[in-house]
């Protein structure tokens, strides 16, 4: 088998993988519906905005731990595309203060959703860099509103977390 083959079965869905899962060429003002579902493919949730904007949803990597949104205006062209799990975007939810609907806007559809009598739990795998998996906790009382926000590391390559671990 020549090196040229070789080069195209490996390298070409390497590249094609690596496309679908960043934002790539996706350029706000510029890019279109179209674009955007032929670079990035069907998106996990579609939602629509107050105010008549669409916002598509890609839950990427092992577990969705990239989550890239991308909001239209009216017209089908791209306003804002981010990767949302981050530390910038946690940030902003408040305890006592931010809400279901907002916690939803910033960060997309959680992981895993909790029903408990004190109110409901929402979990999200998320990876910091270097490549630190851990879930995003986020409690909410039962009106709706954020109690707490906090992290707790993912155990990997079948290390255990011990009791005092957790949290940190």
């Amino acid at each position: 088998m020549s090196s040229h083959w070789l080069r195209r079965c490996i390298v070409t869905p390497l590249c094609l993988l690596a496309a679908c899962t960043t934002l790539g060429t996706i350029q706000p003002g510029k890019s279109t519906q179209a674009e955007v579902r032929l670079h990035m493919g069907m998106p996990s949730d579609i939602r629509f905005q107050p105010n008549g904007d669409e916002v598509w949803e890609y839950a990427k990597g092992p577990y969705g731990r990239q989550t890239y949104v991308v909001t239209f205006r009216k017209d089908g062209v791209v306003q804002a595309a981010q990767q949302v799990l981050t530390d910038e975007t946690v940030a902003q939810i408040q305890p006592g203060v931010s809400a279901k609907p907002q916690v939803r806007a910033l960060l997309g559809k959680p992981t895993d959703v909790e029903f408990l009598p004190s109110g409901e739990v929402w979990d999200y795998n998320i990876e910091e860099v270097p490549k630190q998996p851990y879930i995003l906790v986020v409690r909410f009382n039962k009106d709706g509103i954020v109690r707490d926000v906090g992290k707790v590391r993912e155990a990997t390559d079948g290390d255990l977390l011990r009791p005092a671990e957790m949290g940190k």
